[in-house]
């Protein structure tokens, strides 16, 4: 019986280190997946209908290795491609709810239109309520109503550069420069993300002029709509040397971004968005690659895993560390 009870102690031991390795292991687990999902990629482009849509661009996220995804306003025209720029409000509503449903994935960026005699109201609101950023449409051609310098937006503007709040704003330049340029200069606080390489992936020399001039200016690499997407990585393709130096010289103001618009249309399946997704990727990344939108092999940019990082997640990470709380 002694020899017994002297083995209780050495046999409890034992069965506490086991106890304390199965622990560890789940919180380094734990800890592991948590790590894994901080370092995944920003997409800061994205559009979506309703917060019923929400639960399928999630499971695409967690299929493609994105952590994160900036929602932005939209109108109905965005949405459905009708319905002109009416229901933004609505849509701006659903993009709070899709962000309190799923903490952490998303960032709602409020749209507003220069013809809302309520706008900067309205835009101070849907901030209060957890808006992290603006969306402006007014420089795309469908949408413009009004110069982009006109007066009667320059509160929203000084709004928003106190604020130190990130602007995604749809920019031609060709149709707009001077009076986006204006803006530029009146306003050099305030962060500008000009998507879709401010719409100048056809003439690099642009792009570079606004780069070089606004250290506050950003892009992303989306292209929109399936056949201007498709369109846009061609153009990449024929001059890989042109963009893998605007990678170069200003890789600190790329982000990533899809804009694949997230609906109920049936065509825009998970498989279809995963596949999108992984297109854009595979610019970055190949320097070859396929896409399923094109029938050739394309030529990628190949770039490095810094710069990558970059374009990925860092850049976003920086420009969102301005915005004041």
């Amino acid at each position: 019986m002694k020899r017994s009870s002297e083995k209780l102690p050495a046999a409890a031991a034992v069965l506490v280190l086991v106890a304390v390795a199965i622990i560890a292991y789940f919180i380094f687990k734990g800890n592991a997946a948590s790590a894994s999902s901080a370092s995944g990629i920003i997409n800061a482009h994205e559009h979506i209908q309703s917060v019923e849509e929400a639960e399928k661009l999630v499971r695409v996220m967690d299929a493609t290795n994105v952590s994160g995804t900036v929602l932005l306003g939209s109108p109905k025209q965005t949405i459905y491609f009708s319905g002109g720029f009416n229901g933004y409000d609505e849509n701006n509503g659903e993009l709070l709810k899709i962000k309190k449903a799923y903490p952490g994935r998303f960032y709602a960026f409020c749209a507003i239109s220069p013809d809302d005699k309520d706008k900067l109201e309205k835009l101070k609101k849907c901030v209060a309520k957890g808006g992290d950023g603006v969306k402006l449409y007014s420089g795309h051609t469908l949408f413009y109503t009004k110069r982009l310098d006109d007066k009667d937006m320059y509160p929203v503007y000084e709004y928003i550069e106190r604020k130190r709040l990130p602007l995604v704003w749809h920019v031609n330049p060709y149709h707009y420069q001077a009076e986006f340029e204006k803006v530029l200069q009146d306003f050099p606080g305030m962060t500008v993300i000009c998507p879709h390489f401010c719409m100048s992936s056809s003439n690099l020399t642009k792009l570079r002029h606004l780069f070089s001039t606004y250290p506050n200016l950003y892009t992303d690499i989306s292209f929109g709509y399936s056949p201007y997407m498709a369109a846009g990585l061609e153009r990449v393709s024929k001059n890989t040397k042109g963009f893998k130096a605007i990678f170069r010289d200003y890789g600190d103001r790329i982000l990533f971004g899809t804009d694949m618009v997230v609906t109920d249309y049936e065509l825009k399946s998970e498989e279809w968005m995963i596949n999108i997704t992984g297109c854009y990727k595979a610019m970055l990344e190949k320097g070859k690659y396929r896409c399923f939108l094109i029938n050739k092999t394309l030529n990628g940019l190949g770039i490095n895993e810094s710069s990558l990082d970059k374009v990925y997640r860092r850049n976003f990470e920086g420009v969102m560390g301005k915005v004041m709380r």
